[in-house]
């Protein structure tokens, strides 16, 4: 009996210890639940934002569209609510420090905003991945900092929440439609004479070279030509150059610089730049490096995928 009534106290004290685990200090606290989104299948656009940057990403008839031009990558979406629809709470801050972390990710960190419609769904602001504690630090509307991971995903949720359009969208460089492009200007920057303009006036368009001279052009050539344009699309994302490297190639290895002006979206521009081969002094017969809108990171492209639009000014001219 004695045995029975000591067996019987263990159990209530495992339950007791259990319950204060879950409930309140243990890494499966009940309230996780109230950190994670709940339903991602009414998500039709989420925002990420900083000082400095925005991203805006949109359901448009079954596309998501990256800043209201560039499609994005499904996979990459799809991987963003995955995690968000399973983070748990892994560890809490220590409870004196609670307005410093808060005051930090206010300021300092990416917040992401998911809607429907013009509903807010649910806000986060996310800190950068912590190595040492194997987990992320965020916080939701409640405004209680906790450090969370996705159990059987990552642990590194601050990986999906950043304003680079790059690694959002799909590896189309031109995504927007050639109809739309009301001005284009080809810069060949070793031989400038070799440059070209193209202007949309009303619905027809005409060629200029780099003396702003109209040059007689046909226009179906110069449609074809602007066609091309959305066919491109660049190989990988080269993320182990520093700024001070990419800004040395910009000002020493610059081949072509292609600017154009986009009705709907605004100014949008590509460096295409030589890019060195294993051989230092020498370039990459294959490859050229894009810049985009002068932002790193650098965009690995094939000259074969980028050649057909690098074109001299004689290609436009009739007697061609």
């Amino acid at each position: 009996m004695r045995k029975k009534i000591i067996w019987g106290t263990e159990i209530i004290l495992v339950v007791v210890a259990a319950y204060i685990f879950f409930t309140k200090d243990g890494a499966c606290n009940s309230k996780n639940s109230n950190i994670a989104l709940i339903n991602t299948q009414e998500i039709n656009r989420f925002v990420i934002e900083n000082d400095t940057s925005k991203i805006i990403i949109e359901n448009k008839e079954g596309k998501w569209i990256s800043n209201g031009i560039y499609i994005s990558d499904k996979q990459v979406i799809s991987q963003l609510f995955r995690l968000f629809g399973n983070i748990e709470i892994s560890m809490f801050p220590p409870k004196d420090s609670l307005e410093f972390y808060r005051k930090e990710l206010k300021t300092k960190a990416n917040k992401i905003l998911f809607f429907n419609a013009d509903k807010l769904l649910a806000r986060y602001w996310v800190a950068e991945y912590d190595v040492s504690k194997k987990a992320t630090l965020l916080m939701n509307n409640s405004e209680n900092p906790v450090y969370v991971r996705a159990l059987g995903l990552s642990s590194d949720i601050a990986q999906y929440v950043v304003t680079n359009e790059l690694l959002w969208r799909n590896k189309q460089i031109f995504a927007f439609d050639a109809s739309k492009i009301k001005s284009l200007k080809f810069k060949h920057n070793t031989d400038n004479s070799l440059s070209f303009q193209i202007f949309k006036e009303n619905e027809s368009y005409i060629v200029k070279n780099s003396k702003d001279e109209i040059i007689n052009a046909k226009e179906q050539k110069i449609r074809r030509y602007l066609s091309y344009f959305r066919n491109i699309e660049f190989k990988t994302i080269c993320n182990t150059l520093s700024q001070s490297q990419i800004d040395s190639l910009k000002q020493h290895n610059t081949l072509y610089q292609i600017d154009f002006n986009i009705k709907e979206y605004g100014t949008f521009s590509i460096r295409l730049i030589s890019k060195p081969s294993n051989n230092a002094q020498k370039r990459d017969i294959n490859n050229v490096y894009g810049l985009i809108n002068n932002k790193p990171p650098l965009l690995n492209i094939t000259y074969f995928d980028i050649d057909p639009v690098i074109k001299e000014i004689s290609y436009f001219k009739n007697s061609r």
